[in-house]
């Protein structure tokens, strides 16, 4: 298998958009809940932090719709600049949202600045260990840094099961996300 990132990252964009073809809606549907099931689990979560999907990303709106109604409060990813960290902004399901860099979608500016404890993260391709292959801008890789100095913060990819690698390969800067959510559900990572 090739290490070359860019090379990887071509190979799964086209394993994403075969995956979110065949993947039943009845198990997109179901992926979240458990999920939320170790949520409850875990002290202290209370912002969690999702993604407007673009292109066949993964869709975490059911999900982001599923966290609301179980009480928690939702954020979602504004980029402010190149080399900089993402800051997160108060979301709620329903919510006008505005046109950012990337295709993105993300609240207003007079909407509130949350920290969150839970990032849900889209992605390219993962592997078991937990490395992630995202879209090379580094934006989640230097949010997850900043964070995890001063709060602790779980990382969630977002992905389709055929979206998994034997091993992706990570570089200093990298970060690992602590668990995986695809159409089959959630599990931790390095588990």
């Amino acid at each position: 298998m090739t290490t070359d990132k860019n090379e990887l990252r071509a190979l799964a964009r086209k394993k994403r958009a075969a995956a979110r073809k065949s993947a039943t809606q009845s198990l997109i549907k179901t992926y979240g809940d458990s999920l939320i099931a170790y949520l409850a689990k875990r002290d202290g979560v209370q912002v969690v932090a999702a993604y407007w999907p673009i292109n066949d990303e993964f869709d975490c709106r059911e999900l982001m719709l599923k966290l609301e109604r179980c009480g928690y409060d939702l954020a979602l990813p504004v980029v402010v600049g190149p080399g900089l960290p993402l800051v997160f902004r108060r979301y709620q399901n329903g919510m006008n949202l505005k046109s950012g860099p990337f295709q993105t979608r993300h609240p207003a500016p007079s909407e509130a600045e949350l920290t969150p404890d839970v990032i849900l993260c889209p992605l390219l391709a993962f592997d078991k260990s937990g490395a992630r292959l995202g879209y090379g801008g580094g934006y989640y890789d230097r949010t997850l840094q900043q964070l995890k100095k001063t709060h602790p913060v779980l990382a969630i990819g977002l992905g389709f099961a055929a979206q998994e690698l034997d091993d992706v390969p990570m570089t200093s800067h990298d970060m690992k996300l602590d668990g995986v959510i695809t159409e089959f559900g959630f599990r931790e990572c390095g588990a």
